[in-house]
């Protein structure tokens, strides 16, 4: 029985050893872009948004799906991408994990 478990995760890691993970990342632009926020992945930089805080918001919106298994439909939902856009400055200075907590706190999710 332990052998046929530790094959099971030998054959596992084997798979995703040979996975090539570049191609399953997504850029901030993509990640926001699927959460419904209008950007286009191709466009270069912008003097209308800071491409900073954009990957930050994606930051915030894939740690938040991760860490709580929230939808992304619910996260969005309830925090704007807008109202989000405007938190980055006082939010930025702190870590990924206290700053979605703040902001759990603030839109009850």
């Amino acid at each position: 029985m332990l052998r046929s478990i530790k094959s099971k995760k030998l054959i596992r890691y084997t798979k995703f050893s040979e996975f090539d993970i570049m191609k399953k990342n997504k850029t901030p632009k993509q990640i926001l872009g699927s959460l419904g926020i209008s950007l286009n992945p191709d466009a270069g930089i912008s003097e209308n948004y800071d491409e900073f805080i954009l990957e930050w918001m994606a930051d915030i919106y894939t740690y938040l799906q991760w860490k709580y298994n929230l939808k992304s439909e619910d996260i969005v939902t309830k925090i704007e991408p807008e109202d989000l856009y405007k938190k980055y400055s006082p939010l930025h200075e702190a870590s990924l994990e206290n700053s979605t907590e703040k902001l759990r706190k603030i839109y009850n999710i």
